[in-house]
């Protein structure tokens, strides 16, 4: 179990993972059900621009959730510690940039907080309405 879902759970909230990866999942599908917090740490840079559209347009039907997105800010410095750390292409897959995704995510979102960590961001935020 995760650090974060630990923490949820300890303060009685309910947590239902999604996943791509079939093992770490505990929904099937996403679309169906109901939630109130969206979470999604370094996922979204794995996803294309307009797959990210999708996922976005369809939590915003949804007027009360809250979404809350961390990404690295993939400065130099990140590189080098993650090369220290034993991943020499730390980035390479990477399909949307820091700043597309704090793009669409202004786009489909108000934004409530804006925290920057130097290593990597959190945005916090709300259904545009």
């Amino acid at each position: 179990m995760g650090f974060l879902k630990k923490k949820i759970l300890q303060k009685g909230g309910r947590v239902k993972i999604y996943d791509l990866a079939k093992e770490l999942t505990e929904i099937k599908n996403y679309k169906k059900f109901k939630f109130d917090y969206v979470i999604f740490c370094h996922v979204l840079m794995y996803i294309k621009n307009k797959d990210i559209r999708k996922i976005f347009r369809h939590f915003h039907k949804s007027k009360k959730i809250i979404i809350i997105t961390c990404f690295s800010n993939q400065t130099i410095i990140n590189k080098i510690f993650a090369y220290i750390l034993g991943h020499p292409r730390p980035h390479k897959d990477t399909k949307t940039s820091p700043k597309q995704e704090q793009y669409l995510f202004k786009k489909f979102f108000y934004i409530k907080k804006n925290l920057n960590f130097f290593f990597f961001k959190v945005l916090v935020g709300n259904v545009k309405k």
